[in-house]
């Protein structure tokens, strides 16, 4: 699928390229895989929302993101959304804040974020408490 839209009426077209955009329809893991991996080309593909099990839920409020654990194998306050955005939720006050971005790892082929307390100077009452519950000594950088 990705030769077929890459090669279309401009086979150089994809020696050329480092990003390719599209809509959410072609949003599929396979498809950023390739794209990455086989063409070193970025793909801000808009993610398709299908967190069907969560809307179903009394309590669920349309005007906020659904969150999950990013690692659900243990309790922690580092969430994530179907549309791929990382927030940290205070252990002591339940406050959510937007993770701060650091950049793309290419090597490890990640996305690095940073606690946005640490990274901003902003004062986080469970700050200790969240670093007590991953298990890390995050120091004054915070948690990544």
């Amino acid at each position: 699928m990705v030769r077929e839209l890459l090669s279309g009426k401009d086979p150089e077209l994809s020696g050329r390229c480092s990003d390719f955009s599209a809509g959410r329809g072609l949003d599929s893991g396979p498809l950023k895989e390739a794209l990455w991996y086989e063409y070193g080309i970025r793909p801000p593909i808009d993610t398709r929302q299908m967190w069907r099990d969560g809307k179903a839920e009394p309590e669920y409020d349309p005007s906020r993101p659904i969150l999950r654990p990013l690692c659900p194998e243990r309790v922690d306050t580092v969430l994530h959304s179907e549309k791929g955005e990382v927030v940290c939720r205070c252990p002591r006050t339940g406050e959510e804040r937007p993770m701060a971005f650091q950049g793309f790892e290419a090597a490890r082929g990640t996305l690095k974020y940073r606690c946005p307390a640490a990274a901003y100077d902003l004062d986080c009452k469970g700050r200790a408490a969240c670093h007590r519950q991953a298990g890390c000594q995050a120091g004054e950088y915070g948690r990544q």
